[in-house]
């Protein structure tokens, strides 16, 4: 079993992972999933986020992990 941690882009939500959460589940993987600073259910102010606020919910979940991880993501492009 792995375990996945699916990150959303700019301007989505954990939401965007909807129908590839249960495929992995289905396999035996672990699904992680999360809103960045200012994007989906988060509360936080967009004007409030920076770097040090998104490297921090990486770190946070990388720790949660025991078992072998994978990062999946998509680009934020322009959204800076």
């Amino acid at each position: 079993m792995s375990t996945y941690v699916l990150v959303h882009g700019a301007w989505h939500g954990e939401w965007c992972w909807d129908k590839i959460i249960p495929l992995l589940q289905e396999a035996g993987h672990r699904v992680l999933t999360l809103d960045l600073p200012g994007h989906g259910k988060d509360k936080t102010a967009p004007s409030k986020v920076t770097l040090r606020t998104i490297l921090t919910v990486y770190v946070v979940f990388w720790l949660m992990s025991l078992n072998r991880l994978f990062w999946w993501g998509i680009a934020w492009g322009e959204s800076s």
